[in-house]
Formats: structure tokens, C-alpha cells, sequence
């Protein structure tokens, strides 16, 4: 039987489930791989989700086991430009979910939330250089290199490069229905909801 997920605007969350985000935010091995890696504060993580439920530009949910309640990552967009039909991918686990291959059942249905929901055209992301792991996920849902940026962050007192990725629409509709039979095995366990004020939309 599979496990089922559901990913919910973390603006609908109640206040209590917002501020367990907090504890997720502030994991080493969530904020290694950030822009900003300090240990950010509750004033600070409350000021964060007043500007996600007012901010247009963002949409920004957490993974949510549907039998437990517990919240165990966050995915989604920000940087929307309607316009241009265009975003940036974000997504973070929680530690425990890092190891299991759980990021790549996020990953697809991100991906397709993005592009049939959203109807964007193009996904972007960037990935702070040495964090192989995510480059490796990227890779194998279509992501392509589109650049790098030298010495563009300060991790840990000292300047690393940023790499840019980007997927477009006509990529992901010629080749998701092979990934999905790729690893459609692994999908299978799990089921992947997105919901926002209205309910189900993908």
C-alpha cells in the first residue's frame, strides 16, 4: 500500500504547524546547502510566512505524511514571472528523508505541478557548487547545466560558485512519461497531492 503525501500552502497551515517548519528550517543538513545558512530565529521564520501569504510570486508548500501529520519537507516555486511563464524550483528535506530516494517522488510531481497546474514554460533553480547530491537529482529529471556563477556566495567563511539549471515545458512533455516508466516502480509507493485553499489541484 502506498504512503501518501499531502503538499499544502504553508500560508493554510495552522499557526503550530507553521512554526514546527521552523525546527526543519534550522537542520545543518538543510541550511548547509542555503543561500542564507545561519540559525534563523522565530521572529524571523514568522516574518517569512507573512511574506508567503502575501506574496504572489511564491508558492511555497510543505510535505505533509498524510498518517502521521508530521511535515517532512518543503517544495515549490518562488520568483514567478507571469510574463514570462518562468520560476525557480525550491525543495528541502528533512534529514531523515534525505537518504531515502523520496527527493526524486518530489521532484516529478513538482514538475508536474509546475508545468500543468501553473502552466509555466520554463523551471529554473540553483544549486550551490559541492552539493553533488542535488546536481545528481537534477540531472535525472532533465535539468540541464545553463551556466555557473564563480564565487558567488559565502559558505562558511569562504566564496563558492552557484551552478544555474533549467528545464522548459517541451522537455518535460517528450520525455516525463519515460521517466515515470523508469522509475514508476519507486513512484508507486507513494501518493503525492497538492492542495490549496480550494482543495486538490494536481
Amino acid at each position: 500500500m502506498s504512503k501518501s503525501y499531502k503538499l499544502i500552502l504553508i500560508a493554510d497551515l495552522s499557526f503550530e504547524a507553521q512554526i514546527k517548519i521552523l525546527d526543519m528550517r534550522n537542520q545543518y543538513a538543510v541550511r548547509k546547502w542555503m543561500f542564507s545558512d545561519h540559525i534563523i530565529g522565530k521572529d524571523e521564520h514568522i516574518q517569512w510566512i507573512e511574506r508567503l501569504k502575501t506574496d504572489d510570486r511564491q508558492r511555497t508548500f510543505a510535505i505533509v505524511e498524510e498518517e502521521s501529520g508530521a511535515i517532512v519537507g518543503v517544495t515549490g516555486v518562488n520568483n514567478i514571472d507571469d510574463k514570462h511563464k518562468k520560476a525557480f524550483m525550491l525543495m528541502y528535506l528533512d534529514e531523515m528523508y534525505q537518504s531515502r530516494g523520496f527527493g526524486a517522488v518530489i521532484e516529478f510531481h513538482t514538475l508536474n505541478y509546475c508545468f500543468d497546474c501553473l502552466k509555466l514554460d520554463k523551471l529554473n533553480c540553483e544549486v550551490i557548487d559541492g552539493n553533488a547530491a542535488t546536481l545528481r537529482l537534477h540531472a535525472k529529471f532533465l535539468f540541464q547545466n545553463e551556466g555557473f556563477i564563480r564565487e558567488n556566495v559565502i559558505k562558511d567563511g569562504k566564496r563558492v560558485g552557484v551552478h544555474l539549471l533549467g528545464i522548459t515545458r517541451k522537455e518535460w512533455d517528450e520525455n516525463r512519461f519515460i521517466i515515470e516508466g523508469k522509475y514508476g516502480s519507486f513512484l508507486s509507493r507513494y501518493s503525492v497531492a497538492f492542495f490549496d485553499t480550494s482543495g486538490a489541484i494536481g
